[in-house]
């Protein structure tokens, strides 16, 4: 068995910065009223998924809409 000795007022090190991978979509960036183009519906569900997951993960104290224009294609606005 090996023994460990306890020792008292070591420092600890910070964490490394790890910077991930960079967002797909641009919800940090936006500014209420500001929009981004989706384009089809699969993608719009692609980009809601995004937001639930957002959502879930306690970073939405913002608040976004993603809704289909007339012609067809889809935006996503942050709304708060």
């Amino acid at each position: 068995m090996t023994e460990y000795k306890i020792e008292k007022k070591v420092a600890m090190p910070k964490r490394a910065a790890h910077p991930g991978r960079k967002p797909k979509y641009p919800f940090n960036d936006m500014e209420v009223g500001d929009s981004f183009y989706i384009g089809s519906r699969q993608d719009a569900i692609r980009v809601r998924g995004a937001l639930q997951h957002r959502m879930i993960r306690g970073k939405a104290k913002d608040k976004f809409s993603v809704r289909k224009q007339d012609d067809g294609s889809y935006r996503c606005w942050r709304t708060e």
